[in-house]
């Protein structure tokens, strides 16, 4: 755990698929995952695993269930409880991961009316947040119909997703 504290993080370039401007991808947290940041944002769920998330200055167990959503350049990693998985090698952890960038639909989108409180929950992001109660059951649901629909759907389905998260009290930082 100190070891991250005292490296300096690397950046990770995420490549979204050719002419997606989302990463939508299933995660089984790598052995070896980076302390590293990157532009995108990131949206994790984990469906299940065991392990440590570094999230900026917070170290906290993985919780299974869990949703949690990373603002941009956020250093981070989520490293695998290394005993459990030698004793269990049956086991493996899985997650949704969603990754996009705040511009994605182009520099200003995000300054319009309706999306004010969606941009106050990103620059709440760059500190981490873990949503919490109905409102994660709720984001659960959106993450596994994000992660199958295509085209346009999937963008209508982010949207959804960003102001559910904007405009709910049940998340913690």
């Amino acid at each position: 755990m100190e070891k991250y504290a005292r490296q300096q993080p690397q950046l990770l370039k995420i490549i979204p698929p050719f002419e997606h401007s989302i990463v939508v991808k299933g995660d089984s947290i790598v052995w070896n995952n980076p302390w590293h940041f990157h532009p995108e944002i990131e949206v994790i769920h984990c469906i299940k695993g065991k392990g440590t998330n570094f999230i900026g200055n917070s170290i906290r167990a993985i919780e299974e269930g869990e949703v949690l959503l990373i603002g941009r350049n956020l250093p981070h990693t989520r490293q695998r409880d290394r005993d459990y998985y030698r004793t269990h090698p049956g086991e493996e952890p899985e997650s949704i991961i969603i990754q996009f960038r705040e511009d994605f639909l182009g520099e200003h989108f995000f300054d319009v009316r309706e999306f004010v409180a969606a941009k106050d929950m990103l620059a709440r992001a760059l500190r981490g947040i873990k949503f919490l109660g109905e409102t994660r059951r709720l984001i659960v649901d959106l993450l596994h119909r994000l992660r199958k629909a295509s085209g346009a759907t999937r963008i209508i389905e982010l949207l959804t997703l960003l102001d559910l998260m904007a405009n709910t009290t049940e998340f913690t930082s």
